[in-house]
This record gives structure tokens, sequence and C-alpha cells, in this order.
């Protein structure tokens, strides 16, 4: 494992934790924040999320982050890490049910799997990104309104460490061969052939209010992009998305 890695049995906020880590460690390289369990944690636009013991609840924390070239791949490389532990335990069949759904989320038979949280903090000169990953190993979290699945339930029966370590794995050689080449096309055409067949139907709650059509892939900025009912293609680069 090339980052340091910070291992807790229980605290608030994996996130929460890294944060304060790397605000009070200006010299500290790249390094892993791994809890057993969370008392408050949390998912994207500040979901509480349940945090019992036996699933993986971990955050990255990259240091140096100034290139937006670097910071704009992070959620495909994130979430492609997730699928790509996942995928190779998985029946034929099971794995036409894995996909990746964008911005940041791994779905098994259309419920959440995984969540992943990406954060930029800026202090000085200083710029870090967390990505916060929960994968649900042992258990579902009760979510209302939200189908939710865990790894247990689908016969594959694997501890949360070993999870974390395949995660940490799979993210760093992601992570160092994204660097070398900066090919940031074939990052997002990995990405896609993992991810919601095109013409599903999506719900997107924007800024600018609930859009809903149908997947129509990805532009070459990694925005979302979707069919209206009416036929326009529009842009989506910031909203949180359910299927419909």
């Amino acid at each position: 494992m090339r980052f340091s890695v910070f291992q807790y049995e229980t605290i608030a906020s994996t996130q929460s934790e890294a944060i304060s880590i790397a605000q009070h460690n200006q010299s500290l390289e790249n390094f892993w924040v791994v809890a057993q369990s969370q008392t408050s944690g949390r998912g994207r636009m500040g979901r509480l999320w349940e945090n019992g013991v036996g699933n993986v609840y971990a955050t990255l924390c990259l240091r140096h982050m100034h290139n937006y070239e670097l910071r704009k791949a992070l959620p495909f490389i994130a979430g492609l890490s997730v699928y790509n532990i996942i995928a190779p335990m998985l029946s034929d069949i099971q794995r036409m049910q894995l996909i990746l759904k964008w911005p940041n989320d791994v779905l098994y038979s259309g419920a959440k799997l995984a969540g992943i949280l990406i954060e930029v903090h800026s202090t000085g000169a200083q710029t870090d990104v967390c990505i916060g990953f929960g994968i649900n190993t042992a258990f579902a979290p009760n979510i209302q309104g939200r189908e939710i699945s865990c790894l247990n339930d689908i016969g594959l029966k694997l501890s949360a460490q070993t999870m974390f370590e395949k995660l940490s794995a799979e993210f760093e050689t992601l992570w160092y061969n994204y660097t070398r080449d900066l090919n940031f096309l074939q990052l997002l055409n990995s990405w896609q052939k993992n991810a919601l067949p095109k013409g599903e139907i999506l719900r997107v709650n924007t800024h600018d209010g609930i859009k809903i059509g149908a997947f129509f892939g990805l532009d070459i900025t990694g925005a979302l992009l979707i069919q209206l009912p009416n036929g326009k293609i529009e842009t989506i680069t910031a909203g949180d998305v359910d299927l419909y």
C-alpha cells in the first residue's frame, strides 16, 4: 500500500477526521482514514448514513490537488475502483446488475451498494481532496425513501477489512496510471462501459429544479447528458440523480 492509513474502531466520521488530520499536518502526504463504525457518517447532500460495524467506512485524502486535470478525474476513478473490486466476484448474470450511476454511486439491481462523497478543501496555498467511500459489505443501511443493497445479500461474504484492502489497492493503481498519462477520455470510456444503459430514465434534482430524461451518456468533460421528453439533450454538471 503506497498511502498511509489511520485506523479507528469508532469515530464521528472518516471524512471529518481526514479533514482535521490534513489541517493539522500540512507536511503529511496522501493518506487513508478507516473506521469500523461511525457515529455521524454522512453522504452527499448532507444525508445521514447508518454506520454500524461490518461495512466499509473509509476516506482517502489526496494532498496538493491544485491541478484541475487531476481533480476532475476523481469521481470516475473512485467509482471504477469500487466496481472493479466487486465485479470479478460476481457471476456473469450478477455482473449485469452491477452498474455505475453518475456522479458517485454503485448500484446492484437498481439499489445502492456503495456511495462516494468527494469534497475539496483549501487552506492557504494547500488544496486537498477528501474522497469518502461507503461500501455496504455486511448489511444494507435503512435509508428512508432509498433502495439499498449489500454484498452479503448477494452471496459475497467478505469482511470490511478485506474490502478496504482491495479498494485501496485498486484506487491507488488506477490513480497512478491516470497521473502518468492524464488520458481523461479513456477514463470516461472505461466508466461508461460499466454505467447505466443509455435510455434509462433518470430524475435529476438540479439548482434549476427537477429534470426527467433518458440517460444519454457523458460529454467530454464528464458532465451528465440526458435527453428530455422533447428530444433536447441537456447537460448536467451538478445534481442529485435517481432512477425514475
